[in-house]
């Protein structure tokens, strides 16, 4: 119980001073028009750059966004994976691993 609770702040810690991509793996087969409107949906979080890739023949794809805290403290909208898996689910698609990388921000 603790190992998760320790991850989820970390990750928190983190997003203060990163730009963060993550890669969220799925299974599951969407429509074309269910794909617009995951899209859409996704649209609505604060994230930016969403890419979403399909193999329809394997019921697999896989989710490719960006985080970027915003440094002036404009950016009010607070940013959880939660809110990804909970989309992802809402679209009867099975959230499978999720990979965080971390970029560096220039001054």
């Amino acid at each position: 119980m603790l190992k998760p609770l320790l991850t989820l702040l970390c990750s928190c810690a983190l997003t203060l001073a990163y730009s963060q991509e993550f890669t969220y793996s799925f299974n599951g087969n969407l429509s074309i028009d269910d794909l617009v409107r995951l899209k859409d949906s996704l649209s609505q979080l604060p994230i930016s750059s969403v890419r979403i890739a399909l193999k329809s023949e394997q019921e697999v794809g896989y989710l490719n966004f960006y985080y970027e805290e915003n440094t002036n403290g404009e950016n009010t909208s607070l940013f959880s994976l939660v809110d990804i898996k909970k989309t992802l689910i809402e679209f009867g698609l099975f959230p499978q691993q999720c990979t965080m990388h971390f970029n560096k921000q220039k001054p």
